[in-house]
């Protein structure tokens, strides 16, 4: 014969079971609210950083015409030169070199960095959009280096390349007008990933 269960090991198994339960709801709640809350620093998230790459793509938007008429400038200078040869000296040079400053972007970052450096990245749901917003931190840094190095270049060019009281070389305007082409491709090319992710981050933000 089968032995039935005591009454006290019934009661038993009954409170265990109470117990089991209610710490696997109390679990569930706090899961639950955890969820909750990452869900709300991660919408807040969104709406800083759509506001900071809105105002990012102003300000590149502005550069990049600005870098546009520096290019075209030099173009300009170097066709006068072609077509009038000698006729950039001394203070003409010096007048080139001031009218041809492109624009250096410099990226507000301070929601992409607080999100970054405070370890916050997991909470963007969308791999797409944390892949692209690294790519991007990692993208203005370089973009950064390139222009310091693009500065560096343009001023040796100006200071041997183009000694004061003699003619420019057209090779040296030459390879002036490439350094700022330079800088604007790579503009372009912030500007095609600026707006790929603010894309991202409207429908991740409405969502």
């Amino acid at each position: 014969m089968t032995k039935q269960p005591s009454q006290f090991t019934r009661k038993f198994i009954a409170e265990l079971a109470i117990i089991v339960a209610g710490v696997l709801i109390a679990l569930g709640a706090q899961s639950m609210v955890q969820e909750w809350a990452d869900r709300r620093s991660e919408h807040e998230f969104l709406l800083d950083l759509l506001a900071e790459f809105r105002i990012n793509e102003a300000q590149l938007q502005s550069d990049i015409a600005e870098t546009k008429k520096a290019v075209d400038a030099a173009d300009r200078w170097r066709e006068g030169v072609a077509g009038s040869p000698g006729a950039a000296g001394g203070s003409t040079i010096d007048s080139y070199a001031a009218s041809l400053n492109p624009a250096r972007f410099d990226p507000l970052s301070g929601a992409l960095r607080s999100l970054i450096d405070g370890g916050d990245l997991g909470l963007i749901r969308n791999r797409e959009l944390r892949a692209a917003l690294a790519g991007w931190d990692d993208r203005t840094q370089e973009q950064v280096i390139t222009s310091v190095t693009v500065d560096m270049m343009r001023s040796m060019l100006m200071q041997f390349l183009i000694p004061e009281g003699t003619a420019a070389p057209a090779q040296a305007l030459e390879a002036d007008r490439l350094l700022l082409q330079v800088t604007y491709d790579q503009q372009l090319r912030l500007l095609g990933l600026l707006r790929e992710i603010i894309e991202v981050l409207q429908k991740e933000a409405a969502a």
